[in-house]
């Protein structure tokens, strides 16, 4: 499938877009209204007191191209219609945080068409995938992000990682709170295999992923893991205790952090998340999002 577009690789998130998503309250300021909006993309040095910026992949078609289900498109503007509206006040100030934008998906169809599951059926949402690294990593080089400022990225499928950590250029460690290991064979690009491609092509140092299901991950990635001296897997099967994960991460990131360091929460790390893959047990939001700072600190 060959793709050609007059479309740029990524657009800003304009004041504009903001007023669609924005409510307005007497007497109260929203994270919108206070929110960076970059006038022009690359521009995060030009705002010091940015500590985070915040970029949004709008599509389906990783998650589809991995045999998964749709609606992973619509994440990045259900995030902007509750994020945009949270108060800004003493805890969290929008002058901190930039919305950079999204990278431009409206031109890919975020469709498989294929017929009964056939092995061939899958080659036009791999090739999808594949022009959508190249934009993701694109996207995220030109942002030109400072040092000490925390890309956080909303998508969209964890394919998106892959093409994030080849950005970078350089080795990452990565955690990644998911009961799938997102370790599968290099068979054409998808939502099930960035970590596989990112660790065999040099972008990824060290990978633990946390709160991996039994039942959930193939024999082939399992043995491909085994083999790989800087992986290691935490079983959720194993923990007695949730508590456990904390601390078993925090051992293996002290003193063993690359270049960056990646925190992935792959919304079915969450029991009884609608997410693409659902599971019946898993972290609770308030565990993740209380361990996911504590990591990133």
């Amino acid at each position: 499938m060959e793709f050609i577009s007059s479309l740029p690789p990524y657009a800003t998130f304009t004041p504009r877009d903001r007023d669609r998503l924005l409510y307005h309250r007497s007497g109260e300021t929203r994270l919108g209204e206070t929110a960076v909006l970059l006038p022009e993309w690359g521009t995060v040095k030009d705002f010091p007191q940015v500590k985070f910026v915040i970029l949004g992949i709008p599509e389906g078609f990783g998650p589809l191209a991995n045999r998964g289900r749709a609606g992973a498109r619509q994440g990045w503007f259900a995030f902007l219609r509750k994020f945009l509206n949270m108060q800004d006040n003493r805890f969290l100030r929008g002058e901190s945080i930039a919305i950079a934008g999204t990278v431009t998906t409206i031109d890919l169809p975020d469709q498989v068409n294929a017929k009964d599951y056939q092995p061939d059926a899958f080659d036009d949402a791999h090739a999808l995938v594949s022009k959508l690294d190249e934009r993701v990593e694109q996207a995220v080089r030109d942002l030109n992000l400072p040092e000490g400022v925390t890309l956080i990225v909303i998508g969209g499928g964890h394919n998106n990682a892959y093409p994030i950590m080849k950005a970078l250029g350089k080795g990452a460690t990565v955690v990644n709170v998911d009961p799938h290991a997102d370790y599968r064979a290099k068979e054409g690009r998808h939502s099930g295999n960035p970590f596989r491609y990112a660790m065999e092509e040099g972008f990824m140092d060290n990978y633990y992923p946390v709160g991996l299901h039994k039942a959930y991950n193939n024999e082939e990635a399992i043995v491909a893991m085994e083999a790989e001296t800087r992986i290691a897997p935490l079983w959720w099967d194993d923990i007695s205790d949730p508590e456990q994960i904390f601390y078993w991460v925090t051992d293996r990131l002290k003193g063993n952090v690359g270049a960056y360091l990646g925190l992935e929460m792959d919304m079915d790390g969450l029991a009884q998340m609608p997410a693409s893959a659902y599971s019946p047990e898993g972290l609770t939001p308030r565990e993740a999002r209380r361990w996911m700072r504590r990591w990133a600190q």
